[in-house]
């Protein structure tokens, strides 16, 4: 990996208050949204004390962006995804928090400051975002929620990775982003939350930008990180058999209805099925159907 680094062309200071965060934001060939998103953490009404920027190889101009924003500029060697990328950068951040922001999206103004404020005595602190078609994505409850590894299993996981800011120490600690395929936000939080409480805000504060380069969904890889995620924490001491059939509530649904929309209507009655003998998932299921149409409805943004 190599560092570098850019003075930009504004005030060092400008009279808002600096807060003890870094940002770290890995980008592929992203110049645009990179821009967008850098622009997003300029205009905050506190300011972080760093800034750190990890280039996973891109071909465009990419890393003259993140320099001319005045950030650090971590260039990876070679390709390793999104994950092995936030780990480089939270090596090289030194503040006691880290905040992560994806390329693609952007915060609103007042974010940090949300955060930070939210941020005595926890180990993490998140807000949800919302879509660019008005879906709120994390916690589309009106209070807040505290966070623990039950709660992000069942009925799902309220956290979103550009919402989301963890304290340094606990990164290092849990070893930070496993190299998986799919779910490596979720795999982080469980063990994060295994060791340190957390708290999920009400307020959007994040913008999730849809559009077509995102990663599609592959169901068979992110069944199996699933199933990778669970069977790690089997001997853990908040894991029972009851929780683990409830967590895999909202996969089976989820499968099924995937199931039935691409025509295969005897997966979908399986899965269905699983569902039907196990009166266990049925609670879980119905809060995930509220969760989920609480998600349509816009929340209050900061």
């Amino acid at each position: 990996m190599t560092l570098e680094q850019r003075t930009p062309d504004v005030p060092a200071r400008d009279g808002r208050p600096t807060v003890d965060v870094a940002v770290v934001v890995p980008v592929r060939d992203r110049a645009e949204m990179l821009d967008r998103a850098l622009r997003s953490v300029a205009t905050q009404t506190v300011r972080p004390t760093e800034v750190v920027v990890v280039d996973d190889v891109s071909s465009d101009a990419s890393p003259d962006v993140a320099l001319a924003h005045g950030a650090t500029l971590v260039r990876m060697p070679e390709n390793g995804g999104s994950g092995r990328a936030r780990n480089a950068g939270i090596t090289h951040a030194t503040a006691t928090w880290v905040a992560f922001l994806d390329s693609d999206d952007e915060w609103l103004p007042r974010h940090l400051e949300l955060l930070v404020a939210a941020g005595e005595g926890e180990g993490l602190v998140t807000a949800p975002s919302v879509t660019t078609t008005g879906l709120v994505m994390g916690n589309a409850w009106r209070r807040p929620l505290r966070l623990s590894p039950r709660r992000l299993l069942v009925p799902g996981n309220v956290i979103t990775t550009s919402g989301t800011m963890v304290r340094r120490e606990l990164l290092n600690r849990v070893g930070g982003f496993r190299p998986l395929p799919r779910a490596q936000d979720l795999d982080l939080w469980l063990r994060v939350m295994e060791r340190a409480p957390g708290v999920a805000l009400p307020r959007p504060t994040v913008l999730y930008h849809m559009h077509d380069t995102q990663a599609s969904s592959d169901w068979d890889a992110t069944r199996r990180c699933f199933d990778d995620i669970i069977d790690s924490h089997a001997t853990s001491s908040w894991m029972d058999a009851r929780l683990r059939q409830q967590a895999y509530a909202r996969v089976h649904w989820d499968e099924a209805r995937a199931a039935q929309r691409a025509g295969r209507s005897g997966e979908a009655r399986a899965r269905l099925g699983w569902l039907a003998r196990r009166p266990r998932t049925w609670l879980p299921l119905l809060q995930l159907f509220a969760a989920r149409r609480a998600s349509r409805f816009p929340l209050a943004a900061a």
